[in-house]
């Protein structure tokens, strides 16, 4: 066999081993969604079932990530490779600076929603308190932002960036793709009407396609795994902490539009960012 055979052998496996990564971690989320919504119902509708089970399938991407691990990461150990996710040192200015983004594309949304509804008053934020934060910071902590990021970001991400030679951003958004569909059955329990799931769904396909292009910025500036985790963990955390206090159905659904403009607008931000810093190290 050639060298050319070998090395084509070698992608195409990769590519199943891939696929099946992906197709394998789509069936058993979807699989412990529906599990667990049985369970919310032979429970008595109890919240807690709810926010365990959610917890639990969060970390699908991450638990099919280490069952695979073998056969995608064959030349390294897990514990090396979990070890390397977090070496390479935090850029704090740039933790703060995407930290500010977010911060004010959710704090935007806010004040023009509360503007735009005479029901709604600033005044109501008076009821966050630590502790009703307490449980939101922590599900948001052990959720999303934990368990996805081994998978999508310090997985996926590396490999597409790989396969399209180093463009960043098409990596993202292929990755944003991935990760928005693989929310599927959130969407069809939240028990909307046709026309609200489809606003729904847009703007949770367009923030999500969004905040991985802002992940996938920043992650390339510090390939620490610490850095998808906490973008994904503010995003999630700020507009749970949020959204209690946009009004009604209507009045939440303008909210994510708001939310997914703002989002569009940071990732912009970013990718200019990306480009810039791309051509003076091109240039040096």
């Amino acid at each position: 066999m050639t060298e050319r055979n070998l090395n084509t052998g070698l992608c195409q496996r990769e590519k199943n081993y891939i696929r099946r990564y992906v197709i394998t971690t789509y069936l058993v989320f979807w699989g412990a969604i529906m599990l667990v919504g049985v369970l919310f119902m032979l429970c008595g509708q109890n919240k807690s079932v709810m926010n365990w089970g959610t917890i639990v399938a969060s970390w699908v991407p991450t638990t099919i990530l280490m069952c695979f691990f073998d056969k995608l990461f064959p030349e390294e150990k897990r514990s090396d490779w979990i070890k390397n996710a977090f070496k390479p040192r935090l850029k704090i200015g740039m933790l703060l600076f995407v930290t500010v983004c977010l911060v004010a594309a959710v704090f935007g949304t806010y004040v023009i929603t509360v503007k735009n509804n005479n029901e709604l008053s600033f005044h109501d934020l008076k009821g966050i308190t630590i502790h009703s934060l307490i449980p939101i910071i922590f599900f948001a902590i052990t959720q999303g932002s934990t368990g996805e990021e081994a998978g999508w970001r310090g997985y996926l991400q590396q490999y597409f960036e790989k396969k399209y030679h180093g463009k960043v951003i098409k990596s993202a958004l292929v990755i944003g793709v991935i990760w928005s569909f693989w929310h599927t059955p959130l969407w069809f329990i939240t028990g909307l009407p046709p026309v609200h799931m489809l606003i729904y769904i847009s703007t949770f396909i367009i923030g999500n396609l969004c905040l991985s292009v802002i992940i996938a910025v920043c992650y390339v500036y510090c390939r620490n795994l610490i850095v998808p985790m906490w973008i994904h963990f503010l995003s999630n955390v700020l507009s749970t902490i949020i959204e209690p206090y946009v009004g009604d159905v209507e009045s939440v659904l303008v909210a994510r539009c708001w939310l997914a403009v703002f989002y569009t607008m940071v990732a912009i931000i970013f990718t200019f960012w990306y480009s810039v810093r791309r051509f003076r190290i091109t240039e040096n």
